[in-house]
């Protein structure tokens, strides 16, 4: 056969060569996570001068505004209300205590009840400051994968990019230092006007705390869940424990706005109460009704936090006098509209009142996380916002004594309210499993 028409024979020393090996390439998504992480690790501060420098603006920031509003604020009230301005140093720093419900001394006279709604706003006004970074340095760490290596999978912006446990530790560190800095600068503000003006330095270790305890929540529902479930990852600690610390914290909330729909409905039913209170001022103009209502409205989270301890059995106390769903003890009462939904005496039917926060617990007990240690967490979320709450909504007013809910029997309502309902909640859900 000739060369044309057979086939040829292959020989090993004829086979081709085999073509050189290379690596599987690896999938895009993964390798824009592995340069999103490379490039988050690198750009880490070094030190902790520099971690510092790049954690300081989400704290301090902040406080700048605060300050810079305080001033202005001040400044305008004294010259609107034709006061000297020698008083400005002094209603600057009281200023400042008012904010964080820090409390003051007037003349000898203690002011612990302080308005909640100017602390509320601190602590959201920090909370969207530090969200709005972190999340800010996860969508740069983001852009930077996407430059280098196409498209960034959803796990590059995962709260260990964003946010170690240093970070963390700064974090914490500047928002007590720097409240702490503040409000030491105006407690001697007021110690040095003491001397002119009716005006007394507070408790030193509530004046310094106090700001920095407001400002360290702030900083603390600042962070995201996801954030939370990271840094107890890394400290090796269980993440149902973030679990039920939001199950509690949704809790919470859920009870205090059943709590504001209660009040809200007694302050309209007792209109004729609060008319009496408005007309024991004696001359009321348009500006007057103005201040009431603004202190009124400064007073309102106060106000629920007082209705949510009631509904859930503590007693609201003013002095000697006390309400309660059970009982009443009644003294005359700042003319404040707010105090115009005690009732004068407690209606028989009152205690049917604890249907409200039994509806809102069974109904959170339902769609919440069943496991047991989650609820016990949930449970003592619940007493712990019980507590702080109490004890900041209410405190020493002059002659009056303590103003406020009984912060001890309202932490131990709500804890009792949660790990009993929700027990039972558990069980029945149990047994209809069964």
């Amino acid at each position: 056969m000739s060369n044309k028409s057979s086939p040829r024979s292959r020989t090993p020393s004829s086979a081709p060569s085999s073509a050189p090996s290379h690596p599987r390439r690896k999938p895009r998504a993964v390798r824009s996570h592995q340069d999103a992480q490379a490039n988050a690790k690198a750009a880490q501060p070094a030190t902790m001068q520099e971690r510092l420098k790049k954690i300081a603006p989400v704290v301090a920031v902040p406080n700048v505004v605060m300050v810079l509003a305080i001033i202005a604020l001040s400044l305008a009230g004294l010259l609107l209300g034709g006061h000297k301005l020698s008083a400005l140093p002094a209603t600057i720093a009281e200023s400042w205590f008012i904010m964080h419900a820090a409390p003051l001394e007037f003349d000898g006279v203690i002011l612990g009840t302080l308005p909640l709604m100017p602390a509320i706003a601190v602590i959201a006004f920090l909370a969207w400051r530090v969200r709005t970074s972190t999340i800010s340095a996860g969508r740069s760490v983001g852009q930077r994968g996407r430059s280098n290596s196409g498209p960034v999978n959803r796990a590059s912006t995962t709260p260990s990019a964003e946010l170690d446990l240093q970070d963390l530790y700064a974090l914490a560190a500047l928002s007590v230092l720097i409240p702490i800095t503040l409000s030491g600068i105006a407690w001697f503000m007021v110690m040095d006007a003491s001397t002119v003006f009716p005006v007394a330095t507070p408790n030193v270790f509530k004046a310094l705390f106090i700001p920095a305890f407001v400002q360290l929540l702030g900083v603390v529902f600042g962070l995201r869940p996801a954030q939370w479930r990271e840094i107890f990852r890394q400290v090796g600690a269980p993440e149902w424990i973030v679990d039920g610390i939001i199950d509690g914290l949704r809790l919470c909330g859920r009870m205090f706005m059943a709590a504001a729909v209660v009040f809200v409905i007694a302050l309209f039913a007792s209109y004729p109460r609060v008319h009496d209170l408005v007309n024991q001022y004696p001359a009321l103009d348009g500006g007057s009704i103005a201040g009431i209502t603004a202190v009124s409205f400064l007073y309102a989270p106060n106000a629920v936090i007082a209705t949510a301890a009631v509904l859930m059995g503590a007693p609201f106390e003013f002095g000697n006098g006390s309400v309660s769903l059970f009982a009443a003890n009644h003294v005359p009462l700042p003319p404040l509209p707010l105090f115009g939904a005690l009732p004068p005496t407690v209606w028989p039917w009152a205690p049917v009142l604890m249907l409200v926060p039994l509806a809102v617990f069974i109904h959170h007990a339902l769609g919440a996380n069943s496991r047991t240690e989650v609820m016990a967490v949930t449970a003592g979320t619940a007493g712990i916002v019980a507590l702080i709450s109490g004890l900041m909504a209410g405190g020493v007013a002059g002659a009056y004594g303590w103003v406020g809910a009984n912060p001890w029997v309202f932490a131990l309502g709500a804890l009792a309210w949660a790990a009993i309902v929700g027990g039972v909640a558990r069980g029945v859900m149990q047994f209809r499993s069964n």
